[in-house]
């Protein structure tokens, strides 16, 4: 989900929202999730949704997500709600942009290469049959 304040005469399908608070109300009132996959349903892989005063564009497609985060990241901005997160979560990998964002990544980037999750293949299998079995015996009881 990517926010801005901009306008422009080309906008993907949406909702059309009421005045002031856009479509607020109806992700209130259905849930973020069902809101979301509504929408979705209803208007396709790039939606065009007003929260408030803000624009936000759904997308779908993974060649259209990999186009804003990793393609032409430095065209698109995280939005004013990761700025107001940053006053709680500081600012690491997920509220940082730019070459800030950039060297973040690279720092944690190995561990999820294929040789760095190997390493770990044996401890998430054992925690995820640990998490079974403890699922079952609360079935069970």
């Amino acid at each position: 989900m990517i926010s801005t304040t901009a306008r422009s005469a080309h906008m993907p399908p949406g909702p059309r929202g009421r005045p002031l608070l856009g479509n607020l109300p109806d992700m209130q009132r259905k849930g973020m999730l069902q809101f979301y996959s509504d929408l979705w349903r209803d208007y396709g892989d790039t939606v065009h949704v007003k929260m408030g005063p803000l624009h936000q564009f759904l997308l779908t497609q993974p060649e259209h997500v990999h186009h804003v985060l990793a393609t032409n990241a430095s065209n698109y901005c995280k939005g004013i709600g990761f700025k107001k997160l940053g006053l709680a979560l500081g600012n690491g990998l997920f509220i940082s942009e730019g070459e800030l964002w950039q060297s973040q990544r690279r720092l944690l980037q190995p561990p999820f290469t294929a040789r760095g999750i190997t390493q770990f293949a044996e401890t998430m299998v054992a925690s995820t049959e640990d998490m079974l079995a403890r699922w079952d015996a609360a079935r069970s009881a």
